[in-house]
């Protein structure tokens, strides 16, 4: 199943154009949905934007924040907790 049909399962809807646009309402909806079904930690790659390099990096990722616990920007969508060895890291 595509990304775009996930999606829309998560939202009750058969059509990807029915999906609803980004807001904080859908963004707590789909944070209900990930906190209950993804499995923690897990790894994957993290791209730290910075001048001169894009370096990609492996990561840890423990858990996502609670909504509550930042400002949301739907731009930047859900906010992730990762961890490079000891170092932590936030990341949409």
């Amino acid at each position: 199943m595509k990304e775009e049909g996930r999606i829309a399962q998560v939202y009750s809807v058969s059509e990807i154009s029915e999906i609803p646009k980004v807001s904080r309402e859908t963004l707590e909806t789909y944070h209900s949905y990930l906190s209950e079904n993804l499995s923690f930690p897990f790894g994957a790659k993290y791209r730290k934007e910075s001048f001169p390099s894009d370096e990609i990096t492996d990561v840890k990722i423990i858990g996502l924040l609670e909504i509550d616990e930042y400002e949301v920007e739907v731009g930047y969508g859900l906010i992730c907790e990762g961890r490079k060895g000891r170092r932590k890291i936030q990341a949409p």
